[in-house]
């Protein structure tokens, strides 16, 4: 930020710039003359020929702007391969959380619209472990994680087998727990037969795993058939307050379901028709990563724009400062109601970093 303060120090210098980087062609929208009177930084032009004023931003991706450093500031610092969330970028500007959070979706949906029509598709439901926020689609008196059960109702079933034919890198049967797929690599060397463990292969996949032995306990404790809290207290011996704790995170992640009267059951998995191979699998769980990291969670909502956020700052040999000002500024024009209406769908797009 130092160094962006430095290079434009005013809101004119960065709507200068912004105007030189889009490539606005300074003429009249109205008669198309280019004897335009205008000052340094300004939006609006006098036309002498037909004595009107144009919006120079009218029709253009800098249209409606409010805040021209922020937005620059944006793309600047995405340009670096910086981690933006809302709260910190609303105080590296001192601009309200949510115009800064509205800043942020307007690049990440410009970058989402980048990906390759032929980039691997994988099935939401690998993501459910960072479903921790809440959003317009999430059903009433719901967990953030009851938003991909209703998109699936919601989507057509012969979905899945038109998205799983457009796609070379999925294969068989994929599930919502959180996997460690770093371990299950080690456990298999090369030239090793394949077993149910195996992402590669066909099978089975293992049960749910976790590094806390409170959540692995109260987890296989559980089962298909529904424990009341009073037994699970029983059986766990572990403090009320604890217990409640761990299976908050539990249902949070999906892989635990409270029923009515403080009944809780092991949430099935969910077979699918495909699933990510080896590689794709690594892609998925750094991608968890730097989501818990930077962000700790987020919506379902939102999650492609997240994932073309996480291709930006990993895939730095693509995003080079000429395609980051590139895509930010020869897009369409993103809108709010846009980005509001915004759903992702069943299958995402992910691409692995370079």
């Amino acid at each position: 930020m130092a160094e962006f303060d430095i290079e434009f120090p005013s809101a004119e210098a960065c709507l200068d710039e912004l105007f030189r980087l889009a490539k606005i062609e300074i003429q009249c929208r109205f008669c198309h003359s280019r004897d335009l009177q205008m000052s340094s930084g300004g939006r609006v032009g006098k036309c002498r020929a037909c004595k009107k004023k144009p919006w120079l931003t009218s029709g253009t991706i800098l249209d409606h702007i409010r805040a021209p450093r922020a937005r620059l500031a944006a793309i600047w610092l995405t340009m670096k391969g910086a981690v933006l969330n809302s709260v910190a970028f609303s105080k590296l500007l001192n601009i309200a959380q949510s115009s800064a959070l509205c800043i942020l979706k307007w690049v990440r949906f410009t970058m989402q619209d980048l990906f390759p029509a032929n980039a691997p598709l994988v099935h939401s439901s690998l993501f459910t472990p960072v479903f921790w926020k809440r959003s317009l689609e999430t059903p009433a008196r719901k967990l953030p994680v009851a938003e991909q059960d209703e998109m699936e109702r919601m989507t057509p079933s012969d979905e899945n087998s038109i998205r799983a034919s457009e796609s070379q890198d999925v294969c068989n049967n994929s599930i919502d727990f959180l996997l460690d797929f770093t371990a299950i690599d080690k456990q298999i060397p090369d030239g090793q037969p394949k077993t149910s463990n195996d992402l590669s292969g066909e099978g089975t996949i293992s049960p749910w795993a976790s590094s806390d032995p409170q959540q692995q306990l109260v987890f296989d404790l559980l089962s298909d058939i529904p424990l009341q809290f009073g037994a699970l207290l029983g059986r766990a011996k572990i403090p009320v307050s604890s217990l409640f704790a761990v299976l908050t995170v539990l249902e949070i992640e999906g892989k635990v379901e409270r029923l009515d009267g403080d009944w809780f059951v092991r949430r099935k998995p969910k077979t699918r028709t495909n699933k990510p191979t080896r590689e794709t699998s690594k892609v998925i769980e750094s991608f968890l990563k730097f989501i818990r990291v930077n962000f700790r969670g987020i919506s379902r909502k939102y999650l492609q724009s997240y994932l073309a956020a996480f291709w930006s700052h990993t895939d730095r040999s693509h995003w080079s400062r000429e395609a980051t000002w590139q895509t930010c500024l020869a897009s369409r024009p993103v809108s709010y109601r846009h980005t509001r209406e915004y759903v992702t769908p069943l299958w995402v797009t992910l691409l692995p970093a370079s």
